[in-house]
């Protein structure tokens, strides 16, 4: 078989594909978790809901260490106490 030429979807315009929002009409970026006015520059909603992500991530970082050093002082504190009572054992 010889194939000399392919078309795909002749009919469909181009501009279809393009996301164009007018300006100053509010977009809810579901994907991102993001809601901004549609514009040149940033709008305080995008920068606000940047700011709330980020520190939503930073407080999860926090809790998780913390809590995976108190893991650890426990793992210390109960192999030491099994220590000492092997030692008064012996």
């Amino acid at each position: 078989m010889t194939v000399s030429g392919v078309e795909l979807n002749k009919e469909i315009d181009p501009k279809t594909f393009t996301d164009i929002f007018p300006e100053d009409v509010l977009v809810a970026d579901l994907v991102r978790n993001l809601s901004y006015e549609w514009s040149d520059r940033p709008s305080i909603d995008a920068i606000l809901d940047k700011a709330v992500k980020s520190k939503r991530v930073w407080t999860l970082q926090y809790i998780s260490l913390t809590l995976g050093i108190l893991l650890l002082l426990a793992w210390f504190i109960i192999q030491y106490r099994a220590y000492l009572k092997r030692k008064a054992a012996a």
